[in-house]
């Protein structure tokens, strides 16, 4: 969805990419999701493509990549936006924070404002979540992805000893975001 700010900030070339490429991860986590069961995934993006780490197979993942910059381009904007994107719980940690502060009186922090702070931060933390997918559909991701193209797909084997288990990451990388 184009706003006022998002066209604002899209002129700037480097943040556009990231935009595009931020809403391109999220879509293919999105088509992932549909083709793994129990999926385990987490992403960032760049200017230049994204990185995923999931627990798929890297057919799983590639096919996924491909079908996801397709939907997008097919209009499925909705795609852009997902619901465990750490655009949602930075967006509640500065709430709450910024909440917490007002209500603690700043700097000359007042403990007798203490419960009043912590009734406002946890409402900011149920709001935080709302706001954050609002964030991510005018800010942090852009699903009018133009005229992008994958440049190249590859994806490599990492064991994570920590959670017994190997898990695959995909590098995609993007060109005409």
């Amino acid at each position: 969805m184009s706003t006022p700010f998002s066209n604002l900030i899209n002129r700037v070339a480097v943040i556009r990419k990231t935009r595009r490429n931020h809403a391109f991860e999220h879509a293919t986590a999105h088509v992932l999701a549909r083709k793994v069961r129990a999926l385990r995934v987490s992403g960032v993006s760049s200017p230049f493509g994204f990185v995923l780490l999931h627990n798929g197979t890297a057919e799983q993942g590639e096919q996924a990549a491909q079908e996801a910059l397709e939907a997008l381009k097919g209009g499925k904007k909705q795609l852009a936006i997902h619901p465990d994107c750490g655009t949602n719980l930075v967006t509640t940690g500065v709430l709450a924070t910024l909440v917490g502060w007002i209500f603690l009186g700043g700097r000359r922090a007042n403990p007798r404002n203490l419960h009043r702070a912590l009734l406002g931060m946890i409402a900011a933390i149920y709001a935080g979540y709302p706001l954050g997918m609002k964030v991510q559909e005018h800010v942090t991701t852009d699903g009018e992805v133009g005229e992008m193209e994958i440049a190249s797909l590859r994806t490599d084997t990492v064991n994570l000893p920590m959670w017994k288990r190997k898990f695959k990451v995909l590098w995609v990388r993007t060109q005409k975001a």
